[in-house]
């Protein structure tokens, strides 16, 4: 990254601490920028651009599923392969999300493959069992909007994290 930071122009940083170690490591205060996040910005353009949508049909699923006894929701996002593929770390994350969800309906983001995972382990009946709602992945505006009326996210992806 230091070769790198040399050999540019201008350096654009998401924050004051990432723009103050780079001119720790050398360069020009005067090359160097603070523009702020451009996942924060993405997501403020994806939530204006829902803005006035009916509630999402991932959201209508729970809501039918499993009615309005209580507000809220949770989404979950896991897709760091180390989560996946470790049949232990999957299931305590999936027992996990199964007992959250006796307080919380939890919509689980997941593309098919964690799907066949789940079920290849024997996890399947731990998610059929709970308040859990297995939506596939959701484009960018459309899963922006679940986590802005989430009342919590449950995640393992920094891109969400931010």
């Amino acid at each position: 990254r230091k070769l790198s930071d040399q050999m540019a122009d201008m350096l654009y940083t998401a924050d004051a601490v990432a723009s103050a170690q780079v001119v720790r490591d050398g360069l020009p205060k005067g090359r160097v920028s603070m523009v702020g996040s451009v996942l924060a910005d993405a997501l403020q353009l994806a939530l204006q651009e829902s803005a006035g949508e009916r509630l999402p049909q991932a959201l209508e699923s729970v809501v039918a599923r499993f009615g309005r006894d209580r507000p809220g929701y949770a989404v979950a996002l896991i897709d760091m392969p180390r989560h996946l593929q470790d049949r232990r770390l999957l299931t305590d994350i999936t027992t996990l999300l199964a007992d959250l969800s006796r307080d919380l309906p939890i919509l689980w983001t997941m593309p098919a493959t964690t799907r066949e995972q789940l079920l290849a382990l024997g996890l399947g009946p731990l998610v059929d069992g709970a308040r859990i709602v297995v939506l596939p992945m959701q484009d960018y505006v459309a899963f922006a909007n679940l986590v802005a009326e989430a009342t919590c996210v449950i995640t393992d992806a920094w891109t969400l994290q931010e």
